[in-house]
Order: C-alpha cells, then sequence, then structure tokens
C-alpha cells in the first residue's frame, strides 16, 4: 500500500451555497473550504449553470459551481452529474430547465479514476430523486484510495436503507483503503427508527470517524436555522485507515451559516490501519 500517510477529509451538503439566511453567497462555501484545509472534499448539493422555469431567478445566478470551487480553493475537480434538468420533458408546461445538480469531489492529489453509480430508487413517482453514488480513485502521494460522496435519499426511508445496502455492495467490491463521506440522510444512533437502521448497517460495514474521535455532535440544521437537531452527514473509513480526529465544523461567523448543514471533517492516517486486514465487512 505504500507508506503510511496523513489526509485530511472534509465533507459538505453545501445546499448550492444558500446560507441560512437565504442568501446565496458560495465565496463563504470557498472560505469555509480553504480554513479547513483539506486534502480531499465530497460536497453534495452542487449545481451547475441550474435554472428551473417555475422559479423567478436561478437560485445560483447560473453559475458553474463546480468551476468556481476548484478556482476559488486551488483543488483538482470532478463533478458528478445526479440530475440534468436541460431539456427534461416532465417540465414542458413551465418552460425549459437548464442546468445540473450533484455531487463534488476536489482534491490537492491526482484524480487518477472516476465511477458513477445510479442510487436504486422504488416507482416512477421517485424517479427524480435517482442521486448517485461517485467514486474518486485517488493517488496521495504514492498511496491510492477510493473517496466516495454520498448524497442518499431524505424522503423514503425504506429506499434510503436500500442505498446504504447498495452502498456496501459497491465498496466490496474494490481494493481498500477507502473513504465513504456525504449526507447519508441516516440517523445517528441504535433505534426503532426506521433511519437508525440505516445507519446500523453502515455502522456495521465501516468506522464511524466523528464517533471514534469523540465529536458526534449534530450537523443538520447549522446555526440561524431552527428545526430538530440532527445528525445526518458521516464520514466513514474502512479498517485500514486510522482515525486521528475528527470534527463538526464552527464557522466562526455563524449564524448566518454558509449551508443548512454544518461541515465535519477527519484526520486520518492511511497505512495498516489497527487491524492490519484489508477487510471491511464489518469490525
Amino acid at each position: 500500500m505504500g507508506p503510511r500517510q496523513p489526509l485530511r477529509v472534509l465533507s459538505y451538503n453545501i445546499q448550492h451555497g444558500e446560507g441560512t439566511d437565504g442568501v446565496y453567497d458560495l465565496r463563504r462555501i470557498a472560505e469555509v473550504i480553504r480554513a479547513v484545509d483539506p486534502d480531499v472534499a465530497a460536497l453534495q448539493e452542487v449545481d451547475k449553470r441550474y435554472h428551473v422555469p417555475w422559479r423567478e431567478s436561478s437560485r445560483s445566478d447560473l453559475d458553474d459551481q463546480p468551476a468556481l470551487l476548484s478556482k476559488w480553493t486551488g483543488l483538482n475537480a470532478e463533478y458528478f452529474v445526479h440530475i440534468d434538468y436541460t431539456g427534461t420533458e416532465d417540465f414542458e408546461e413551465y418552460g425549459e430547465a437548464n442546468g445540473q445538480y450533484g455531487n463534488l469531489i476536489l482534491s490537492k492529489h491526482p484524480i487518477v479514476e472516476t465511477e458513477s453509480y445510479p442510487f436504486r430508487v422504488t416507482g416512477e413517482e421517485n424517479e427524480y430523486l435517482q442521486n448517485k453514488l461517485a467514486a474518486t480513485k485517488i493517488n496521495a502521494r504514492g498511496t491510492q484510495f477510493w473517496l466516495y460522496s454520498v448524497h442518499a435519499n431524505a424522503f423514503d426511508a425504506e429506499i434510503n436503507k436500500a442505498q446504504q445496502e447498495q452502498l456496501i455492495e459497491t465498496t466490496r467490491r474494490k481494493e481498500p483503503p477507502q473513504i465513504v463521506a456525504g449526507d447519508f440522510n441516516a440517523r445517528y444512533g441504535i433505534g426503532d427508527n426506521p433511519r437508525q437502521a440505516s445507519y446500523k448497517i453502515l455502522d456495521d460495514a465501516f468506522i464511524d470517524v466523528l464517533r471514534q474521535t469523540g465529536d458526534d455532535e449534530y450537523t443538520i440544521p447549522a446555526p440561524g436555522t431552527d428545526g430538530n437537531k440532527r445528525r445526518l452527514d458521516y464520514i466513514f473509513a474502512t479498517n485500514e485507515i486510522d482515525a486521528a480526529d475528527g470534527n463538526v465544523v464552527t464557522t466562526e461567523n455563524a449564524p448566518p451559516s454558509p449551508s443548512d448543514h454544518r461541515a465535519i471533517t477527519a484526520d486520518l492516517v492511511l497505512g495498516r490501519g489497527r487491524n492490519g486486514t484489508h477487510s471491511h465487512q464489518g469490525r
């Protein structure tokens, strides 16, 4: 696998750059990323020249957010389209829709391979919810690893659970080390809540870095927003990776916060890991 390598990971659902004050300002997102100074970042809810005709204006100013965030942070970017609104027939009654919505992976290191897997959905009524699992193989100073950016279904607990199962199946077909980060819409904790069942299968398959390192605070809503505080965002790792630290990011100027989610970070070490094995089918 090569020498042990320190690696800082950021995961952030950026809500297309709209803060808790209702203001679109993508530079605030870039400031959070630069302050964390990650080796790699997994971002969710990223727009690219997005506009739908039932809105009076583009929610993100028709910006090419992947290009801007890459420019402002100095990181390599790989964009994964989940929903392409351009020319979508479903919206003809309103007029022409444009742009894309998806996940973005940023990296200081070379991205050597990319893959995308449509998540499973149930029923035609859920077709528009078909987010994808974004995967990149990254070479960090001679050590290669897979990084996944996840945005799982937020509306149906059974679909969400099926997507977590698909995620685990996908990672088991690839060689570790692997890092899985994003907005899983799975509720932290073990209990009777259906979304806690989704969390349990993830926790059985991977290391929950923030829980292991002691910072398991809520990730939504960010300061400046009312609502039930819950943890939906995670950074998971396979056993070959040592977890040195993990934190929920507190923005200095919050509220308002740059997004409705709080960013999370993990300081990891790629290498042999605590178990010295290449198995990540449970701990």
